[in-house]
């Protein structure tokens, strides 16, 4: 069984909307998600502000949060692929405090290495 990890960034529409937006998301839509087939565990992260002298990343825009899946399936594409249906069918609703201008960016990794110190 292959091990990977859903990389998620998406932003609140705007910054009235940032307290309801990450409620839906903690309360509503993580649980949602692990009810799908192979999805174990989710975490959520919010940037932390560079140290001073830090340039920016060329050519990538800032987004306010990251949200990492862990998956655990036998075919990580068909995990995904079914991630996008339920969206696409609503069986994993949005909210409308979730940015789609700029659209979420989404990626699916699967794992080659696991180290622990």
């Amino acid at each position: 069984m292959a091990k990977g990890v859903l990389f998620v960034m998406t932003q609140p529409v705007d910054s009235q909307s940032e307290e309801a937006y990450n409620d839906w998301y903690d309360n509503v839509h993580l649980a949602d998600a692990l009810k799908l087939a192979g999805y174990t565990a989710a975490r959520r992260y919010k940037p932390v502000p560079d140290p001073e002298g830090v340039p920016p990343a060329a050519g990538i825009s800032w987004w306010g949060y990251v949200a990492l899946y862990e998956v655990e399936a036998d075919d990580l594409q068909a995990a995904y692929a079914n991630l996008l249906e339920a969206v696409g069918r609503g069986d994993l609703p949005m909210s409308p405090t979730i940015s789609l201008d700029p659209s979420p960016i989404m990626k699916m990794f699967e794992q080659i290495t696991e180290f622990r110190g």
